[in-house]
């Protein structure tokens, strides 16, 4: 007994939010217009209540209608003008970065022509021949072939202008990155000397420069 009374009274107290829910559900689309057309609310002693302009009749609907429809037919050449200036505007903006990613470049390599020209107006004929020697063998192992370079350097280059000790005349070569030795000693040309010496080669610069 008390279990059914249980059921009854929950289903007495369920009954009104469903009933509530089933007036909203079929009467949702007269609801909705006449919440469109409230213009005021108020409360008072004999409870709640609401006034709302009268319905619009169909013909006033249609051409309520045919006006937004005309507005939006209006705006579409504004809406076109406006694609159209957009699109101009980022063609600009690619154009203006593709000029300004070529400038970068170009100014990318006057920079490294302007270093290789620094290195030329350096470097000694000698150290040259080094460098070429290093390219055709694929590399040098150790020093004592590198030695007669460094003694014809010496021996045709004035005092005041000659590198004392074998370190110094290739360091000046490994300072600027056109060689690097690694731990067992062995001398390799690195990609910025394969570069210089393909820059003075296009340039056709006497390789047989002061030693």
């Amino acid at each position: 007994m008390g279990a059914w009374s249980y059921v009854l009274d929950f289903t007495r107290a369920l009954i009104w939010p469903v009933v509530v829910f089933v007036i909203i559900y079929v009467f949702r689309k007269p609801l909705a217009d006449f919440l469109e057309r409230v213009t005021q609310i108020g409360a008072g002693p004999s409870g709640i209540s609401a006034s709302a302009d009268p319905p619009q009749s169909q013909e006033l609907r249609q051409k309520k209608s045919s006006k937004n429809n005309k507005a939006v037919k209006d705006l579409q050449p504004l809406v076109k003008r406006y694609k159209t200036q957009l699109s101009n505007t980022r063609k600009g903006l690619t154009d203006a970065q593709k000029k300004s990613q070529d400038l970068e470049n170009q100014n990318s390599l006057l920079n490294a022509q302007v270093e290789l020209e620094q290195i030329y107006s350096l470097i000694f004929g000698s150290q040259i021949s080094l460098l070429a020697a290093i390219e055709n063998n694929g590399g040098v192992s150790a020093q004592q072939p590198l030695d007669s370079f460094f003694e014809l350097h010496k021996q045709l280059t004035s005092y005041s202008t000659v590198y004392k000790t074998f370190e110094d005349f290739v360091a000046f070569m490994s300072g600027h990155k056109l060689i690097e030795v690694d731990a067992q000693g062995f001398y390799h040309l690195t990609q910025r000397g394969q570069v210089f010496l393909n820059y003075i080669r296009s340039l056709s610069y006497p390789l047989g420069k002061p030693f």
